[in-house]
């Protein structure tokens, strides 16, 4: 797995980049990128590993059910309670 020096997952690398698509709803397309500024990668041109590691990435995701669609709306819901609880306490 591509890795940035404080361990956390290389943002364009696989795992990360499953994250990011199952986190916005995006359709399962393996592709990565070697830089922030590099080409992407698809899936023709991933290894075995490569292709794995972005399917794990999109699976975690997948599991917890973390989707943009899910924080938004608890965001929301969040926001009402406090106001209820500030007008409660006035």
């Amino acid at each position: 797995m591509y890795r940035r020096k404080k361990g956390n997952p290389y943002k364009g690398g696989p795992y990360q980049r499953g994250r990011t698509d199952s986190y916005w709803r995006r359709p399962r397309r393996p592709h990565h990128f070697k830089s922030s500024s590099g080409p992407e990668i698809l899936e023709e041109a991933m290894t075995p590993l490569e292709i794995a590691e972005y399917h794990r990435g999109f699976d975690d995701i997948e599991a917890i059910g973390f989707h943009w669609n899910s924080i938004a709306k608890w965001a929301v819901e969040e926001k009402r309670r406090r106001c209820n609880r500030e007008l409660a306490e006035h």
